[in-house]
């Protein structure tokens, strides 16, 4: 039986709670009683609440650069080969900014996960993406590739 994570709380909030909503625009209250309505327990929610307040205030964490991104141990450990590749991919697309992209990283690495996948960077690459009010091309481009990678849908 697959266990619920912290990912899966978060994934309802973005898709059912959120929708076209910034996280900071909706009562924290609200949140914590659609999870516990779609059945997510306590602890979970509490978790789940504590990533998107620490989302909320990750600010100025780095500055533009062309510089390539070293990533230190233990992050390379929890994000493999494949993941650092989807993140350096995005940022050479233009989807990320160095900033977007170091929150992205921190948001990753305080998931209750430890073997971190590509899916779990995209998902959460869309997350800080529709938190950033300044980056909705950004994130409007990130929902494309994830819900419609071949790009057949027409808006």
């Amino acid at each position: 039986m697959n266990q619920t994570t912290v990912l899966d709380a978060l994934r309802y909030i973005f898709d059912v709670v959120l929708d076209d909503t910034a996280p900071e625009d909706i009562e924290s209250e609200r949140i914590e009683q659609a999870l516990s309505d779609a059945g997510f327990p306590r602890k979970l929610i509490a978790t789940a609440m504590d990533w998107l307040m620490d989302l909320a205030e990750c600010e100025g964490l780095a500055e533009p650069s062309a510089a390539l991104r070293m990533y230190a141990p233990e992050e390379a450990r929890r994000l493999d080969t494949a993941c650092r590749n989807r993140l350096l991919n995005l940022e050479q697309q233009g989807i990320l900014s160095a900033e977007n992209r170091e929150r992205v990283i921190a948001r990753l690495l305080a998931l209750d996960i430890e073997n971190i996948g590509v899916d779990e960077v995209e998902w959460v690459t869309l997350m800080v993406l529709q938190a950033d009010r300044a980056a909705e091309n950004e994130f409007n481009a990130m929902e494309g590739l994830l819900f419609d990678p071949t790009g057949t849908c027409l808006h």
